[in-house]
């Protein structure tokens, strides 16, 4: 996902802006849009799990979203 479009809009001064997508919301745009995620409730969009995620599958999917911020 493209994320110039908001550099631009902090040049301009532009202090208010509202994003739409077209597919899921994927793990790194979370931080960006200060959308909360709860890795322990909603799998990981590359992931695999389904809707009901085991306890093994929380905790990789927890850790998974975690490293994948660095």
């Amino acid at each position: 996902l493209d994320k110039c479009g908001n550099g631009i809009f902090h040049h301009l001064g532009i202090q208010s802006v509202a994003s739409t997508m077209s597919i899921a919301t994927l793990e790194g745009m979370f931080d960006i849009t200060g959308v909360p995620s709860f890795p322990a409730y909603v799998p990981g969009s590359n992931m695999g799990f389904g809707e009901r995620m085991t306890f093994l599958e929380r905790v990789v999917n927890t850790i998974s979203l975690s490293f994948g911020k660095f």
